[in-house]
């Protein structure tokens, strides 16, 4: 009866060891589940915050290219301007060329009228010297 009296408080004793792992075991899994969880909430806090830069984001490229569109309405606007501008300009800068072409023929007209007039004096003269000889 002794024996089995040191049978089962041993086995009680091997029981309370195995109680103690197992309790220590569990210990260490409600950590690491715990851990899990805080890791976890912190992930989808992250994830949010990422989500919450994305759309923000997002809204700055809709607005940048709202505002690229209008530039370049205004560009196009401009060179446009710039082009018309640009053909007014080589019209008048025909119409100066073909005016001081005119006034070039114009001058080299009343240069060879002033010419002739000259030499028409000139014969005049030498005609009215009868001391000169023809």
């Amino acid at each position: 009866m002794d024996a089995k009296i040191t049978e089962i408080r041993e086995e009680l004793s091997n029981t309370n060891v195995m109680k103690g792992k197992l309790e220590g075991q569990i210990n260490v899994l409600n950590e690491q589940i715990k851990a899990a969880q805080m890791t976890d909430d912190s992930l989808k806090a992250r994830l949010e915050q990422l989500e919450s830069d994305r759309k923000e984001r997002k809204e700055q490229q809709e607005h940048y290219l709202a505002q690229k569109q209008e530039i370049d309405s205004q560009v196009a606007e401009i060179e446009a301007r710039k082009q018309a501008a640009s053909d007014e300009l080589e019209k008048i800068q025909k119409e100066i060329a073909r005016c001081t072409q005119g006034i070039e023929e114009g001058k080299n007209e009343i240069i060879e009228i002033l010419n002739n007039k000259a030499s028409t004096k000139k014969q005049n003269y030498r005609n009215s010297i009868p001391w000169q000889s023809r």
